[in-house]
């Protein structure tokens, strides 16, 4: 399929996010994966921050 690198998983999450109310089924089942993914590997500072992590460019994933 496709991977894609810590950054990557934030820049997508940060836009779902954003849209949240625009996303349909599939991507709210897309939307809930990366949280999870991000909830695991993230502190809760850092979700918390997580678009000022993604405009500083600041991507502890990557």
């Amino acid at each position: 399929m496709i991977d894609l690198d810590g950054a990557e998983v934030v820049a997508l999450y940060v836009l779902m996010r954003r849209h949240d109310l625009e996303l349909d089924a599939r991507m709210i089942s897309l939307y809930e994966r990366l949280e999870r993914i991000l909830h695991d590997r993230l502190s809760i500072e850092q979700m918390e921050n997580i678009e000022n992590l993604y405009e500083n460019e600041e991507h502890p994933l990557a």
